[in-house]
């Protein structure tokens, strides 16, 4: 259920500490916990792989212990030979008891096999030593794989951590997560996976009602004069051993599901689409004929009363019950809603600015204002006029500018031009 709606959880999340945990399990816990099996894998292959090494390195190392020894063998079985050419007997002794031969090729014989054994020696080292690379190469590897392993198995249990925090947060908020789920599924959806549903259609086997003049009016009901209050008593008794092919219909039938009220925990309520013999009894109390819909605030007040009256002393139960009189008697009296809240969607508010009754600038500020308008008025006239007389200009045929301050034409043939000091 978690995985199935994670983006309706994601939305509605009531803590976003939980954030990060969600988006893991939901995007990367799965591949996360295959690359931990193939690590492990990995380091058990690695592993196996260095103390087959060690092994073998074991045995290498107990080999060119035997060569060495063969060596050195075969280096004092030479030596003797060399030495046995000075002394015949000695010679032959030793002769016998290496070769078992007195021959004099023994010598040579030495040689050969002291460097077939030191052949066999060098061959053992170098084995040995491209051996010991080897398990140092995979030694290393074996580390690195376990170090790999180890951060990777960290980070994965400090996800699991925060995923048993949200698993813990989404049992204590369960109710308000699945009321979301609903809010956010598709009506038809809904529709579609509750309308083949089976539920009991309800008859009454027996209906009796019984009047009696009640002992207190309730402060709600105000009779008018000639007009008697009466007490209702329903009686309803129900059809039992309801048969499954008869007595049952659809839910679609009986609620109309395209429309539903809200909920109630792990429930989805729907208007009914007729009335039934239970809601009509449940409804007897609250609903009459002449006075239409009644307010239940009494009956609340009367449960209130049966449910504190074991509790309380005589003159406590009466203080409390002449108080909820009077509270109850201001409301009823009080023409006016004492509050009142509005919701207005988001996508549907607005806000409009209406002027008030009176200015809130000072009577200089608004003298000023005025005035300050009558000058624009004004310099509006002044321009238009310009403008006539611009027009007028061109009309007589006059296309200089009207700008200019002082024109001064100078004609003559007089060698000086004398300017008058005035524009000097």
């Amino acid at each position: 259920m978690l995985l199935k709606n994670s983006w309706i959880i994601n939305r509605v999340l009531l803590d976003d500490r939980y954030r990060s945990a969600l988006d893991y399990l939901c995007t990367r816990v799965v591949g996360d916990e295959l690359a931990l099996q193939q690590l492990s894998t990995n380091v058990a292959q690695v592993t196996q792989a260095v103390e087959e090494l060690k092994k073998l390195h074991r045995d290498m190392e107990a080999e060119l212990q035997a060569r060495e020894a063969a060596l050195q063998a075969a280096i004092n079985a030479r030596a003797e030979s060399v030495a046995s050419k000075d002394s015949e007997g000695a010679l032959k002794s030793a002769e016998e008891w290496i070769f078992g031969s007195g021959s004099s090729d023994d010598v040579q014989a030495a040689q050969i096999l002291q460097d077939a054994a030191k052949d066999a020696y060098d061959r053992s080292v170098r084995d040995e030593k491209d051996l010991r690379m080897r398990l140092d190469a995979e030694t290393a590897a074996l580390s690195a794989a376990t170090e790999a392993y180890a951060k990777a198995n960290a980070e994965h249990g400090n996800h699991l951590l925060q995923i048993a925090g949200l698993r813990a947060h989404f049992k204590e908020n369960v109710l308000f997560y699945m009321q979301a789920i609903w809010n956010f599924t598709f009506r038809d959806q809904i529709f579609f996976s509750l309308c083949n549903v089976k539920v009991p259609k309800l008859t009454a086997v027996q209906k009796t009602y019984s009047l009696k003049v009640p002992n207190h009016i309730p402060l709600s009901i105000s009779p008018k004069p000639g007009q008697v209050v009466l007490e209702v008593d329903a009686n309803m008794q129900l059809t039992s051993n309801l048969d499954p092919n008869q007595d049952f219909v659809t839910l679609a039938e009986a609620a109309d599901l395209d429309n539903p009220l809200g909920y109630k925990g792990n429930y989805i309520m729907f208007p009914l689409k007729e009335s039934n013999p239970l809601t009509d009894f449940m409804m007897v109390p609250y609903l009459d004929s002449e006075l239409g819909i009644h307010d239940p605030d009494v009956q609340y007040a009367h449960c209130l009363q049966e449910k504190l009256k074991d509790q309380l002393s005589a003159s406590d139960f009466a203080a409390l019950q002449s108080q909820l009189k009077e509270q109850y008697q201001s409301i009823v009296s009080n023409p006016r809603i004492t509050e009142d809240m509005v919701i207005v969607p988001t996508s549907s508010l607005y806000i409009e600015a209406l002027p008030g009754t009176h200015p809130l600038l000072e009577n200089f500020k608004l003298v000023h204002r005025a005035m300050d308008v009558q000058k624009v008025q004004a310099e509006v006239r002044k321009l238009e006029m310009e403008n006539l007389r611009y027009a007028a200009r061109m009309l007589s045929g006059e296309r200089g500018d009207p700008n200019v301050d002082r024109k001064i034409l100078i004609e003559g043939t007089n060698n000086g031009i004398v300017v008058p000091a005035s524009d000097q």
